[in-house]
């Protein structure tokens, strides 16, 4: 009898065997069902007031409504926000009588009495899962800045707050605004692929210093 053949663009279920399957698609199922599973016995939290929203590090619509996030217009160096739009390149009065040190900064969130709320916890009170939520609205607010970017860096931390605190919360940010880059466009590391640690080092040795001592 004859066999029927199907067309070599032909994709859908004959793309190829139904026992088939990834280790890929295997940990995804398996993350997905640890995800299930855990959010009924813990469902995620708004990190705002503690009410169930859908995702890990999310914020509920009324507690998103409340947070000023701050988006353009705004000053071209310290990113302060203006109330109407005056040019691409306008700086704001402070930047104009004290010019900063720095070149350009954003900030994700105006500091006011909600967004005390977030980072309080977040600096001082253990709540680390505060960093991914904030990691990504960093990313977003910095993003023309991290397209520039050769590093992200975190600020250091003294050891002796390092070992009260248990962890450097700047650190945490910066893993999580790096996560939050679109992939292929993440900041690398200094040097063409193929470097050793000590060409890295080589090159690289006397191009940053600070200009007082911190």
């Amino acid at each position: 009898r004859r066999v029927g053949t199907f067309p070599r663009h032909s994709v859908g279920v004959f793309g190829r065997p139904n026992h088939a399957m990834s280790l890929a698609d295997l940990g995804h199922i398996c993350a997905n069902a640890g995800r299930l599973m855990l959010d009924a016995v813990l469902p995620p939290l708004c990190l705002g007031c503690g009410e169930i929203v859908g995702a890990p590090g999310a914020l509920c619509a009324a507690c998103w409504q409340g947070f000023a996030f701050i988006a353009p217009p705004q000053c071209a160096c310290c990113g302060d926000p203006f109330a109407e739009h005056l040019g691409d390149d306008a700086l704001c009065a402070t930047c104009l009588a004290r010019p900063p040190k720095f070149r350009r900064a954003r900030a994700a969130l105006a500091y006011d009495t909600q967004s005390r709320r977030l980072v309080l916890p977040f600096k001082h009170g253990d709540r680390t899962a505060v960093a991914r939520a904030c990691g990504g609205w960093m990313a977003r607010a910095g993003a023309e800045l991290l397209a520039e970017a050769d590093l992200i860096a975190p600020v250091p931390l003294h050891w002796r707050r390092l070992l009260t605190r248990r962890y450097n919360q700047a650190l945490l940010l910066a893993q999580a605004a790096a996560r939050a880059i679109p992939e292929g466009t993440a900041p690398g590391e200094f040097g063409p692929p193929g470097f050793r640690v000590s060409s890295r080092n080589d090159t690289m040795a006397g191009i940053y210093c600070s200009e007082q001592y911190i």
